[in-house]
Parts: C-alpha cells; structure tokens; sequence
C-alpha cells in the first residue's frame, strides 16, 4: 500500500513541470520592429542600476509572448525560482523552435542581464548557459541565422565573462562561442573577439579572446575569418 502511494505522488510531482512549460511561450510577431526599435548599444553592461532598467524593459516586452506562471519565476527577486523558471524555458524550447525564434531577441537580452553584472548569481548563471546551448542547438538544427541584433545582445557578454573566475562557467562560455560560428559568420565573430581583445579591463578575457581568435583560424581558415 504505502510504495504505490509514494510511486503515485511521485508521478504527480514529474507531471508538473510539463503543466507548466505546455504554454511557457507564444509566438511573438513584433520581433521586427523591436529589433527596429532597438538602439545600438554595446550589450557588455556592468552598471546594477543599468542592469535593472533594461530586465525591466525585457520583462515588460515578455509579458505579451510569456505565461503568467513563467513570467513570474524568470523575474522574481529569488533566485532558485529564477533557476526554476530557466530550467522550464529550456525544457520547452527544444520542442518549439517557433515561439523561440520568435522571442530570440528577448531571451537572449534576459540571459545576457542574468550573466552581466556584479550581483550575478551562479546558479543564475550556470542554468542560464545552459539555455543558451540548449537554443544554440535548436537554431542549428533549424538553419537559423542570428540576426545583427541577436548577435550584438548576446556574443559581447559571452566575449567578456569567459574571463571569469568560474572554471564550469569558463568552460560552457568557450563551448558556446565555438558554436556560434555555426549561427552567425565566422568573419564577425573573429571582429566582435578583436573588439573584446582590445576593450577589455579584464586580463582573462583578452587572454581567452585571442586564444578563441587563433582556434577560429586554425578551424576554418584565413580565409574564413
């Protein structure tokens, strides 16, 4: 009697986060003009104050594509429902490319704030690279192309922070840069890692930038970067 109770209650549990990711996101439409609407700043941010302006700001644009339930745990104060809420999202985008591509600009923006920033938390950060590599491998196998926008809100933090002090943070952030070649040209990957080579504060990064600069040549060619 008591096992199959516990065998019950324990497959009630495994269901509820499929209740929740069924609807977590919607196909956006207006993705065109916010990337229209979008001004060209360089999306490596270490200000707090700037931080919180701009997750309001995707936070507010969120809320029209995003389920009440998600959008609550993606933007809460605490931190675990914010792991929670990543984790679902990554869950429910291997099966819906559309409602990703659609909203790629806002979640990349999302993980981006979630990464940049001196209060970023580390569990935040670790569930966060790990929706990128989960939407890496969607958009790779959909042939999709990340538009300039996508890129610029995006690959500028990953160039910066994988001069961190986090080894596992280091190693998904590398991983990932190598991927991106696969969504956007290798020649502007190569010019984005000489800007952070050259902009950079941090000893690390520039070290890693053009280590990354040098493997990019050597795995594709002059010619290809």
């Amino acid at each position: 009697g008591k096992r199959a109770g516990a065998g019950g209650a324990a497959k009630v549990e495994a269901a509820a986060p499929e209740e929740e990711e069924k609807d977590a996101l919607k196909v956006s439409c207006h993705k065109d003009s916010r990337e229209k609407r979008h001004n060209k700043i360089k999306w490596v941010i270490d200000d707090s104050k700037e931080v919180a302006s701009y997750m309001s700001d995707v936070a507010s644009l969120l809320e029209a594509s995003c389920s009440a339930q998600l959008h609550a745990m993606l933007f809460s104060k605490d931190f675990k429902k914010q792991v929670d809420g990543i984790k679902v999202l990554t869950g429910f985008v291997t099966d819906h490319p559309q409602e990703l591509i659609s909203n790629l600009d806002l979640v990349l923006k999302m993980c981006t704030l979630r990464v940049m920033g001196k209060g970023a938390n580390t569990s935040v950060v670790l569930a966060v690279l790990e929706l990128l590599r989960t939407t890496l491998e969607v958009l790779v196998s959909h042939d999709y192309r990340l538009t300039e926008v996508e890129a610029a809100v995006s690959l500028p933090c990953l160039m910066e922070e994988v001069g961190g002090n986090n080894e596992s943070q280091r190693k998904l952030i590398r991983d990932l840069l190598k991927k991106a070649t696969q969504v956007y040209p290798a020649s502007k990957i190569f010019g984005m890692l000489a800007e952070t080579a050259v902009s950079t504060r941090n000893q690390k990064s520039r070290a890693e930038a053009l280590g990354e600069m040098a493997a990019l040549t050597e795995r594709l060619g002059l010619e290809a970067v």
